[in-house]
Formats: C-alpha cells, structure tokens, sequence
C-alpha cells in the first residue's frame, strides 16, 4: 500500500476486504513518508542491482540455495582460485560440520534412550504429560527417478 502511495501520490487509500464472500472489512492505511523514502531507496537500489545483473550475496535461506542451483545448474569443467576470504567461509564450515555431527550423535543418544526405555510399548508418558510414541511404520516402496543437482565437496587442505 505504501508503493502505491508513492506511485499515485494518493493521500488515502482505503483497504477492502471480503471474507468468505459475505464480511465485509474496510480500513484506512495512513500515508507513511518514513517507510516510502526507505521503501524507495530499497527498490532504487534493487533496481540498479537488476540493471548491472548483480545478484545479491546468498545467505542461508533456502530460496538463496535453489536460486544458486539454478543460476548455476552445471559445472564448466574449470579450476578457479577463490578469494582468501573464503578461507574464513572454509574453517566456519568445518566447525559447523564439526558441531552437527556432535548434535546428530547427542540426538541420536537421547532417542535410543527413550526407545530402549518404551521396550515393547507403543507408548510412554512423562510427569509433565509428553507423550513418547514408538509405533511400526511401513513405507510403501517407491521408485526414486533419476535426477541431476551439483554436490559442494571438500578435499584436502589442512585443518
């Protein structure tokens, strides 16, 4: 509503609602002057960005990880020197990687704990009302169709 502020110039714009097809809801969104200047200079500068075809830098969404795989479906074949700053990326990775191995282990620990504890027993309850199930699952068999993605590995290097 506040783009639209900036692009008609209104000085009210009233919002209508229809829920399920019968409430009727309508509200006026006051102008914000703060929000569309800073509205405007993000999409300035979004723009400019589109122009120069540079991407933002990716971040650990998952949106950033399928926007990389797709700008960058196949491998060329090159070797490339990376910047030494990915030195810094190299080593929080390690530890990270580091860490999550000692948490799957830690998780894995506790779970094997609770299943040996229900035995036989479909069920368990704690004092404070959790309930553990361990009940039989069956997965249907299934075909998994073949399929092309790039897979980040390290080699070598020191630690």
């Amino acid at each position: 509503i506040q783009h639209q502020y900036s692009v008609t110039g209104f000085d009210t714009i009233t919002v209508v609602v229809f829920f399920n097809g019968d409430e009727y809801y309508q509200k006026d969104v006051p102008r914000d002057e703060d929000y569309i200047r800073n509205l405007n200079q993000v999409e300035s500068e979004f723009m400019d960005r589109l122009a120069k075809f540079d991407p933002p830098d990716p971040d650990s969404s998952e949106s950033s990880r399928k926007a990389i795989g797709r700008l960058y479906p196949e491998d060329d074949g090159k070797r490339i020197v990376l910047d030494p700053k990915y030195m810094d990326v190299d080593m929080r990775l390690i530890g990270l990687k580091s860490e999550a191995k000692d948490i799957a282990t830690d998780i894995r620990g506790c779970e094997n704990e609770l299943k040996a504890a229900l035995g036989d027993a479909t069920s368990g309850i704690l004092q404070d009302g959790t309930i553990y199930t361990n009940k039989l699952q069956t997965r249907a068999a299934h075909e998994v169709k073949e399929s092309s993605f790039r897979s980040l590995r390290r080699k070598g290097g020191r630690l």
